[in-house]
């Protein structure tokens, strides 16, 4: 008997502009799954993805690598796509496998011209989307900025199912719980949420149920009467329209330091019900 059934398995593809971080997020996936133990970079030519002579020199991805992990009973092959367009055959390629996408925005610079183009390539193909705003560590990085962008540039409707905890960037709030985490000691610890996000948090708490209650008539029927659902039926109502492709979970992250990797992993699980 194999390990993982269909319905637990997940083809994900890492989409984006060149240089925006991609190959440190395969990384910090590895790293949050156990997969690995320790984070490789760029800089030092020792991450999983770029293992080829030639991209450790270029420091940039060729091929479309294949990365699988395990996360909470579930399989999920990560395809490291490569961003800058010389390579598009190896997108499409990574494409055609998968059945879901993760696309890479940079906190401070935005939505690249490739995750624009790459992104209507997995909309041609059907495939449910998840948007990664990177790089927060940076000067100029803001998360709500980039939610409005990725709203306007790639023409989903975006859902903040994490939020940061910014000034500067430390970590992550999982909106639905309230729960906290921040990297102490190079992996995810649960604090308090700071008492200062509480009205952010119950923002985008309330656009989360809103979008969660269009998942189906009978979630929709009880929004109406009482303004607000179960965690459950939070859940079942976004999963449902992620699959659809009718919304876009949008989680923060900071790549190079593994900030926000188990909420994303989450993410990769949730899009589709098991």
């Amino acid at each position: 008997m194999p390990k993982f059934g269909p319905e637990k398995i997940r083809n994900v593809a890492l989409i984006a502009h060149g240089g925006t971080g991609k190959t440190s997020l395969c990384e910090a996936l590895l790293f949050a799954s156990g997969t690995i133990d320790r984070l490789g970079s760029i800089e030092g030519g020792n991450t999983v993805s770029d293992s080829d002579a030639d991209e450790i020199e270029r420091r940039v991805s060729l091929v479309c690598s294949l990365l699988p992990l395990e996360w909470k009973n579930h399989k999920i092959n990560l395809f490291d796509c490569p961003g800058y367009p010389d390579f598009i055959g190896e997108v499409f390629s990574g494409l055609l496998v998968a059945d879901a996408v993760m696309a890479l925005v940079d906190g401070a610079e935005g939505v690249g011209i490739q995750t624009e183009r790459y992104w209507r390539m997995a909309q041609e193909r059907g495939l449910p989307g998840l948007v990664v705003v990177n790089k927060l560590d940076k000067d100029n990085a803001d998360f709500y900025r980039q939610m409005d962008a990725i709203s306007r540039r790639l023409g989903c409707r975006p859902v903040a199912t994490h939020i940061p905890i910014v000034a500067p960037f430390q970590g992550v709030v999982e909106v639905l719980t309230g729960k906290a985490y921040m990297i102490e000691n190079g992996k995810e610890k649960e604090i308090s949420a700071p008492a200062e996000m509480q009205d952010a948090i119950a923002a985008a708490k309330a656009k989360l149920i809103e979008d969660a209650a269009e998942g189906d008539d009978s979630l929709t029927e009880k929004y109406l009467e009482g303004g607000t659902l179960s965690e459950a039926e939070i859940k079942r109502g976004l999963q449902a329209r992620i699959f659809k492709g009718e919304v876009v979970p949008v989680v923060p992250a900071a790549a190079t330091k593994a900030i926000g990797a188990a909420g994303r992993l989450d993410c990769l699980i949730a899009w589709r019900p098991s």
